[in-house]
């Protein structure tokens, strides 16, 4: 996320589509996660890691029965975590 932050220019914009688990957590949208985790795929909260590095976003579920994401994430000029 730090390379992104660093290579996008001041107020560019980082589109990313991504799975996640359906906010209404129904079944279909659950099943569609869980087989892309039994494949591999790492789901993690995306909105939290934007936010730690300096990214103000919008997510919206697109697809997937609520389990595909896209967040359309704005650099700022805020300062990124450190490496500790």
């Amino acid at each position: 996320m730090s390379e992104l932050h660093r290579v996008l220019k001041p107020a560019g914009r980082l589109l990313i589509i991504d799975i996640c688990h359906p906010d209404d957590q129904n079944r279909l949208g659950m099943l569609l996660a869980k087989f892309w985790e039994a494949a591999g795929d790492i789901l993690r909260d995306l909105g939290e890691l934007l936010d730690r590095f300096g990214f103000e976003y919008s997510e919206d579920e697109i697809g997937g029965s609520g389990s595909l994401h896209l967040f359309v994430a704005t650099k700022t000029t805020g300062k990124l975590p450190s490496n500790d």
